[in-house]
Formats: structure tokens, C-alpha cells, sequence
């Protein structure tokens, strides 16, 4: 092997060619070292470890989601007939009205006498009455059926998981051959994430939140596990086919100016997805369509010429959006996109964001480290901490039933807007578990005060303990008395 070979650039991602290149003859007699002592599995065991025994596989996932869809279908279908039939005689009584109306004000232009023109005054303002009842039963019924499939919309929203993420781990090499060692920034994280709505991250700065979105997006490969996007595994298809899927995956960056090009002007920014991917072939229609995209965010045409240094953070925010709203994706990857911005932005941004998703059924991954920010758009959270899941739920219980010692912890941070009321601060102290080679053990634990042996000895499982919430504790249970719950 040669020296340039020997030379491992410093946080290298460990996908498969890299592990591939250290499975030589030459490493593997290299003798065992203290700093990698720490790591229980190798390379091809946490491979092999992504895949569970009992995990639903792509294939039966695009199954079941196939089997969904036409039973969805034929729901549509009856509930479409029920509509139509229960639409037929409000539309029959409408129409009979506006005959009869329309006949009293015929007999009314032909009426000669006093007595003829009143006794057709009177028809006309009867028919007019049971037209005006008629419309307000047309307009009762088309409410009820708007209802009904708005309800039908979100049940199968319900149904249909857009993005599944099973033992998905993302490690970094540190360091030089042959002394690298192991930075796992992301650690056997699975979640699913529902259509239509918003899946929060939370964590303090530095457990892997970024890392974890930027690797759903294979902005970086992931060391092992399954991305399932729609059925498909997009973490293991060749480059040449997930090009293909880019303009569904968007990401919003956390800074705006850093992810724009400081050459480009704004109408430049946002046409460049267009042209890359050869959405608008003609000029004209590109213009129309970038000037469309910033009205739909919010930023004033005359804004077009400019540059991002000349805008402010909310505005290069919006340029950021609407760049990702370009190529009409499903899936957007929210990395705390109101972070840099003070409150009122904050809040613009935010309800921009949430219009964007009810008119366009857009589905988000909101990754922030500020929990009032992620309980106002969030229909579920997961808490992360150094690389894992800890805790994760919809949003309203997490709040309100708050288990795990860390989440508890953050909760106490978040300021309360009241001189009466005062919430007790809960102070972690100790040390950070390193994420470098960390062992088998809660990573929580050197920092909770509930921590006994059994943390120290081992790594608890994500496990739900009722209505859907998740817990990776090992004495949750005995801190909060589930059994009388």
C-alpha cells in the first residue's frame, strides 16, 4: 500500500468503499488497539446488524403501501357515489326553485291589473324565499362533502408513511491510518415520518441533528441502515438513480447567507434548480415562474436584481424557501431555518412554513435545538441526544407527559412568561459521554441522577410504553409510575 493511500483526511465518512479499502491483508494484522477497545462491533457486524429479524422489508413495505392506495381508492369511490347522491335532490330542489322564481317573474311582466300585478308581487317574493332556503341547503351539503373529504385526506395521510428510517448509522474516521478512530454521530436511529406532517428533531447543539438530516439526503452516505423513501431504499441506489429523486428531497440550510451564492442575484438563486433540472425550458416561463415562487413565499418582486448581501436574514431566508419550493418537492428538511433570525422573522417564517404545508400537503423535518419553536409546528418529536433517540412522541404528550430525565431537563430551560409562576430548574452536571468510540452503556447516564449500575452496564432500547411513546430508559418505568397510568 501506498503513503498516499495510508492518508485519511479527518472526519472521512465510513461508507462502503472505505471500509473496503481498510479490509486489507495489511490492516488486519495490525494488532488490536486500546483506543478502538471501546468499539464492541466491527464494520461488517453493524451492517449486518441493520437489519433485524421481523423489520418490514421495501419490498413488503410497497406491498402494503400498493394494497393501501387501492383500498384508499375504492373508499374514494363509494364515498364519491354517497356525495353525488346526497348532492342530487338539493341540486334538484335549487334547480325547481330558480324555475318557479323565474316563471312569477314572467306572470309579474305580463300582469296589467292592480290585483294581477300584486298577486305576482307575492309569487315572485315566495319563489325568491324558496330559492334563497334552496341555496342554503346546496351550500349546507357542499360544506358537509367538503368536510368529509377534507377528513378522508387526512386519514389517509395517516396511513401513508412517506420516509422510514431502520437502524440508520452515521460514523466518521478521525485521525491518520492507522491510528483513526470511530466519531459515531449518528447511532441506530429508526423513525417513520407520516405524510402531510411535521416530524420535529430536537437536541442540544453537537447530537447529531445535522448530521442526521444532511445523511437522509445522502448530502453525506450512511455508514449502514435503510432510508426507505416511498418504498424504496434510497441510502444503497446508485447516485445515477437518486438524481432522479433530488427534486422530491429539498433542504431548507440553517444559514442562509453561507448556502447562498454571494454572485447571484435572487431571480438567479431561485432559477438555478429550473435549469439544472430542466423544469422550464423557455425563458419566459422561467421568469414567471421565480417571480411566482416569490410571491408564494413573500418576497416583493422588486427584490428580483438584488443580492443576498443586500437583504436581510429574513428575506435571504425566503430565498432559501423558495429555492426549495422550486421543484414542487414532497419532502423538505427543515435545518433550523429560523435559528439565526430574531423573534418577529422568526415567527413570519414559521407561519409561512405551516401555510406552505395545507396548500401544498408538503411534508417537513423540522431539526431545531429550541423546543418552543419545534411545539409550535410539530406534530411529532424526537429528542436526541449524542447520536441516538431518547425519547420520541406526538408533540401534545410530550409536553404534557414529559418521561425521559434529558427531555425533562430541557423542558425546565424553556423560560415561563409569568412573575407568579416559576418552574424549577433542572441542572445536569458531569461530563459529556465523548462520541468517539463511546461504550456499551447509557450515554446519559455520567449526566442523570437516576442513573444506577444497570445504566452503566448496558444500552437501553428505544421502547414504547404506551400510545405511541418511546422511551430509551432503563428505569423509566420505576421514575414514573407507568404501572398506575
Amino acid at each position: 500500500m501506498t503513503d498516499e493511500k495510508k492518508q485519511i483526511h479527518e472526519l472521512t465518512p465510513m461508507d462502503d468503499e472505505t471500509n473496503q479499502a481498510f479490509e486489507t491483508n495489511e490492516v488486519e494484522s495490525l494488532p488490536e488497539r486500546d483506543a478502538l477497545s471501546h468499539d464492541e462491533s466491527s464494520d461488517e457486524e453493524i451492517i449486518a446488524s441493520s437489519f433485524n429479524e421481523g423489520d418490514e422489508t421495501p419490498e413488503q413495505m410497497r406491498a402494503r403501501w400498493a394494497k393501501e392506495k387501492a383500498d384508499a381508492h375504492k373508499v374514494s369511490e363509494e364515498r364519491k357515489k354517497e356525495g353525488l347522491a346526497e348532492r342530487g335532490p338539493a341540486l334538484e330542489k335549487l334547480n325547481a326553485a330558480k324555475k318557479k322564481l323565474s316563471m312569477a317573474k314572467a306572470n309579474r311582466r305580463k300582469a296589467k291589473t292592480e290585483s294581477e300585478i300584486a298577486s305576482a308581487e307575492e309569487a315572485v317574493a315566495k319563489a325568491d324565499a324558496e330559492l334563497l332556503l334552496a341555496e342554503d341547503d346546496m351550500r349546507s351539503v357542499k360544506n358537509k362533502l367538503e368536510l368529509s373529504r377534507i377528513k378522508f385526506k387526512k386519514e389517509l395521510a395517516d396511513n401513508r408513511t412517506i420516509l422510514s428510517l431502520r437502524h440508520m448509522r452515521m460514523y466518521f474516521k478521525l485521525g491518520r491510518w492507522p491510528d483513526y478512530v470511530k466519531l459515531k454521530a449518528v447511532h441506530d436511529v429508526s423513525f417513520d415520518i407520516q405524510e402531510g406532517e411535521t416530524f420535529g428533531i430536537v437536541g442540544e447543539s453537537g447530537c447529531g441533528k445535522s448530521t442526521l438530516g444532511k445523511t437522509i439526503l445522502r448530502l453525506t452516505n450512511p455508514t449502514s441502515g435503510q432510508v426507505i423513501y416511498n418504498g424504496q431504499d434510497i441510502a444503497s441506489i446508485p447516485d445515477k438513480d437518486f438524481v432522479k429523486l433530488r427534486p422530491e428531497l429539498q433542504m431548507i440550510f440553517q444559514d442562509p447567507m453561507s448556502s447562498l451564492n454571494p454572485r447571484m442575484s435572487v431571480k438567479e438563486q431561485i432559477e438555478e434548480p429550473l435549469l439544472i433540472y430542466k423544469r422550464c425550458p423557455d425563458r419566459a416561463e422561467r421568469e414567471k415562474r421565480v417571480l411566482e415562487l416569490m410571491d408564494t413565499v413573500g418576497l416583493a418582486r422588486r427584490y428580483a436584481e438584488m443580492y443576498p448581501h443586500e437583504l436581510d436574514g429574513g428575506r435571504r431566508q425566503r430565498i432559501g424557501i423558495a429555492r426549495g419550493l422550486s421543484l414542487e418537492p414532497k419532502l423538505i428538511v427543515c435545518d433550523e431555518p429560523v435559528s439565526a433570525l430574531d423573534v418577529l422573522i422568526q415567527a413570519q417564517i414559521l407561519n409561512l412554513l405551516m401555510d406552505l404545508q395545507r396548500e401544498k400537503g408538503l411534508t417537513y423535518m423540522f431539526i431545531t435545538h429550541d423546543l418552543s419553536v419545534v411545539k409550535h409546528i410539530s406534530n411529532n418529536i424526537a429528542v436526541m441526544y449524542l447520536g441516538q433517540i431518547v425519547e420520541q412522541c406526538e408533540t401534545k404528550r410530550l409536553f404534557s407527559h414529559t418521561l425521559h430525565p434529558y427531555t425533562k431537563a430541557l423542558l425546565s430551560a424553556i423560560p415561563v412568561p409569568s412573575l407568579q409562576k416559576k418552574r424549577e430548574r433542572i441542572l445536569l452536571k458531569g461530563e459529556l459521554t465523548s462520541p468517539i468510540n463511546p461504550q456499551n452503556r447509557c450515554r446519559f447516564a455520567p449526566r442523570c441522577i437516576y442513573a444506577s449500575e444497570e445504566c452503566f452496564a448496558s444500552a437501553p432500547e428505544l421502547k414504547d410504553v404506551g400510545n405511541g411513546h418511546k422511551v430509551a430508559c432503563h428505569r423509566v418505568a420505576e421514575l414514573n409510575d407507568l404501572s398506575e397510568t
